[in-house]
C-alpha cells in the first residue's frame, strides 16, 4: 500500500511539474523574461558551437534509439518474448506503455503547437510541433516500463540498481541528442521524459492492481 501512495505521489509530482512548466514556456513565448526561454536558447547555442563530426555521428546513432522504429521494434521483441513465457499481462504492460505515449505525443503536439529551433541549426531534417519531444517522451515512457518489468524479478536491490541507473541514463542520453540535432529545447525534452515517466508510472499502479485483483478472484 506504501507503495502505491508512493507511485501517485510520483505521478502528480511529475503532471504538476509539468503543467508549471508549460506555463512558463507559454508566457516566454509571449515575450516575457521567463529563465526557460532563456535556458533553451543558451543551451542551444552551446551545443551547435560545440558541434564535431564525431559527436555529430554518434547523436545521430544514439537518437536512432528512441525513434518510432527503434521503439516499435524494441516493443514488439517485449511482446513476443512475454507471450512465449505464457505471461499475457506483460505482454499487455509493453504493448499499452508504447500506444499510450504515441497517443499523448500526437495529443499534447497538437494542442501546443509549439515550432521547433530554427532550421538552419538543425542536423537532421524533423517535421511537426516541438513541444514535447516526442522522443522523449516515448524513450522515457518505453524504456521506464522496461526497467519496471526488467528489474521486478531481480533478487538483489544491487542488480536493480544497475539497471535502473542503465535506463535512466539512456532516458537522459536521448533527450540530449533532440538538443544536441537542433531539433528541440530543453523545455521541450524535459517536458517529454516528465509525462512519459509519469504515464509509465501510471500504468504501473493500474497493471498492479489489476494483477492484484484477477489474483483474489483466482483464490475465490
Amino acid at each position: 500500500m506504501n507503495g502505491q501512495w508512493f507511485a501517485w505521489f510520483f505521478v502528480c509530482l511529475l503532471v504538476g511539474s509539468f503543467i508549471i512548466l508549460t506555463s512558463e514556456v507559454h508566457e516566454a513565448l509571449a515575450g516575457e523574461k521567463e529563465l526557460i526561454g532563456a535556458v533553451d536558447q543558451l543551451l542551444l547555442r552551446l551545443v551547435v558551437e560545440h558541434r564535431t563530426r564525431l559527436l555529430n555521428g554518434i547523436a545521430i546513432d544514439l537518437t536512432a534509439l528512441g525513434s518510432a522504429t527503434g521503439l516499435s521494434i524494441l516493443t514488439l521483441f517485449l511482446c513476443v518474448f512475454f507471450l512465449l513465457r505464457r505471461k499475457l499481462h506483460l505482454a499487455v504492460h509493453a504493448l499499452l506503455a508504447a500506444g499510450g505515449a504515441a497517443g499523448l505525443t500526437a495529443a499534447l503536439k497538437f494542442y501546443f503547437e509549439r515550432s521547433r529551433p530554427d532550421a538552419a541549426l538543425r542536423l537532421v531534417d524533423v517535421q511537426g510541433f516541438s513541444y514535447p519531444s516526442g522522443h522523449s517522451l516515448a524513450s522515457a515512457a518505453i524504456y521506464f516500463t522496461c526497467a519496471i518489468l526488467v528489474a521486478r524479478p531481480l533478487p538483489g536491490l544491487r542488480s536493480r540498481s544497475v539497471v535502473w541507473a542503465f535506463f535512466l541514463v539512456l532516458i537522459g542520453t536521448i533527450g540530449l541528442t533532440r538538443i544536441y540535432l537542433g531539433v528541440h529545447f530543453f523545455s521541450d525534452v524535459l517536458a517529454g521524459i516528465m509525462i512519459g515517466i509519469a504515464w509509465a508510472a501510471l500504468l504501473e499502479i493500474g497493471m498492479s492492481h489489476l494483477g492484484e485483483r484477477l489474483q483474489c478472484n483466482t483464490r475465490t
